[in-house]
């Protein structure tokens, strides 16, 4: 829920504190296939899950709440910067946001992911907001199995973050056609292989 709540989530810190978000995947497109489903998330009758939307986009969707949870919605009102990672082929996204015969359909998940890759740079890449992005091309869901290898600035994802953290570029991606294979190192196989690449002079970072 990063894109939904971070602009809740740093107004509970320190003013003087720098904060920004780091979603990895997350960037679900508005589908009537999907967004229904997210209504429970925000119904009175359900889990009322409104206090860390971002008022703004509640009041533009009324009745609707369930949109502001959405990447590709939420994005739009975000005040804090943030640096999303993302697949352009996301795997949860090809079981939900379409149908099954979408799925099985090469060309169909292709334009899907047009689609996503389109969206994504429309919502972040307003460089006076300070947002940024990694858009992989691999099929995977969250930091797991099937990393992406390195972007065609020859950095991985975590390194990217660094760059943008530090005021250098915001846009990095791969740019592959569905489906591809090798644009994902299978030997990797989990995050934690990945944190001797936080930059030591950052400070711990903070999971949410």
């Amino acid at each position: 829920r990063v894109f939904a709540h971070l602009n809740a989530l740093a107004k509970m810190v320190a003013p003087t504190a720098r904060v920004s978000g780091f979603p990895d995947s997350g960037f679900y497109l508005d589908r009537q296939i999907f967004t229904p489903l997210k209504h429970f998330v925000v119904d009175p009758n359900g889990q009322n899950a409104t206090s860390l939307l971002d008022p703004h986009c509640v009041h533009d969707y009324p009745g609707q709440a369930e949109k502001c949870l959405l990447g590709s919605v939420a994005g739009y009102y975000l005040t804090v910067p943030i640096f999303a990672w993302q697949s352009q082929y996301d795997t949860d996204q090809r079981s939900c946001e379409m149908t099954q015969e979408c799925a099985d359909s090469r060309k169909c998940v292709q334009a899907y992911g047009d689609d996503l890759a389109q969206t994504l740079h429309t919502v972040l890449s307003n460089r006076t907001a300070g947002h940024g992005y990694f858009l992989d091309s691999c099929s995977r869901h969250c930091a797991g199995r099937n990393l992406p290898l390195e972007d065609k600035h020859k950095l991985t994802p975590l390194k990217a973050l660094n760059e943008w953290y530090q005021g250098g570029e915001s846009i990095y991606k791969q740019s592959r056609r569905y489906p591809c294979d090798r644009c994902c190192d299978h030997a990797r196989g989990s995050w934690t292989r990945w944190l001797p690449e936080w930059p030591s002079d950052w400070p711990p970072p903070v999971y949410m």
